[in-house]
């Protein structure tokens, strides 16, 4: 992920124009009978590298965490 999209929180990780979900999408429609697996994370999109959404004071941020991963579940 190219720094400029890198945030805080991750967000360009459910971006509907986003690599993994073009990528998916063209496999998809190419070979419409394949299963695609694929693995969800914020740490590639988030500009402290961490997996999670971390507050000020380093504390994790469990549940803003979840719901980001499953969007990015979801966008996939």
């Amino acid at each position: 992920t190219p720094d400029h999209l890198k945030t805080r929180t991750g967000e360009e990780a459910f971006n509907p124009d986003g690599l993994a979900q073009r990528s998916i999408a063209l496999l998809k429609d190419t070979f419409p009978d394949i299963e695609v697996y694929t693995d969800v994370a914020l740490d590639p999109y988030n500009c402290d590298g961490h997996d999670g959404i971390v507050r000020d004071d380093g504390v994790i941020l469990n549940d803003e965490t979840v719901e980001y991963l499953c969007r990015q579940a979801v966008s996939q």
